[in-house]
């Protein structure tokens, strides 16, 4: 039985499950970095597709005015 009254909070959830609010912390902490770190690696996606995307237009652009000639 869950020691808490009403709804748990993730928090209390994790601090019941690893037994102490420091590990749960620790656990959060290292979820949270995870979460930022896979965030910022789909941006740099993105951003590298976005890119990619600008140059291919560009050459497009000047190959349709190479065969305009």
């Amino acid at each position: 039985m869950l020691a808490w009254a009403g709804n748990p909070t993730v928090h209390q959830a994790l601090a019941q499950v690893c037994g102490s609010k420091q590990q749960a912390g620790t656990l959060s902490g290292y979820a949270l970095y995870y979460k930022v770190q896979w965030a910022n690696e789909e941006l740099a996606a993105m951003v590298h597709v976005r890119e990619t995307a600008a140059r291919q237009a560009q050459i497009e652009r000047r190959l349709s005015q190479l065969d305009g000639r």
